[in-house]
């Protein structure tokens, strides 16, 4: 197991955080990662993933080029809720004897959040495109 963090400081302030766990299968490979990183600037567009106009400043992305690498978004405009389930690692899944195999058993509470929003894009997404009554002026949808 490999524990990182860091923080970026600019002007004296801190602008970004990170902090996140991986797993490896051997000494090469990862099994599964998590990353959670708290950015001044949010770098995804609510047009990009609609899932930030339900939850402002919290979204999620996994790796194209890594599988099983969950990374969890956060910025100012998160909830005090949002932060708990993004910081919230579940390390018990450490000594059980099923181990850590699913990204949902490291952070279990973020994952609950994913698959939530992820059934209600499935259920909304017409109305969330072209024409659809939660469409948003700012965002060119193609």
């Amino acid at each position: 197991m490999s524990v990182v963090g860091g923080v970026e400081i600019k002007d004296g302030k801190p602008v970004d955080k990170w902090f996140g766990i991986e797993m490896f299968e051997d000494k090469l490979y990862s099994s599964i990662a998590v990353v959670t990183g708290q950015q001044s600037e949010f770098r995804v567009s609510d047009c990009e993933d609609f899932r930030l106009k339900r939850y402002p400043g919290y979204g999620f992305s996994e790796n194209d080029n890594v599988p099983r690498v969950f990374n969890i978004h956060l910025s100012s405009e998160a909830s005090a809720q949002n932060l708990e389930h993004a910081y919230h690692f579940d390390l018990g899944c450490l000594r059980s004897w099923r181990s850590c195999k699913r990204l949902s058993d490291l952070v279990p509470d973020a994952w609950a959040d994913l698959e939530d929003d992820n059934k209600w894009m499935d259920s909304n997404r017409d109305r969330l495109q072209d024409g659809g009554p939660l469409k948003d002026t700012r965002c060119n949808y193609r």
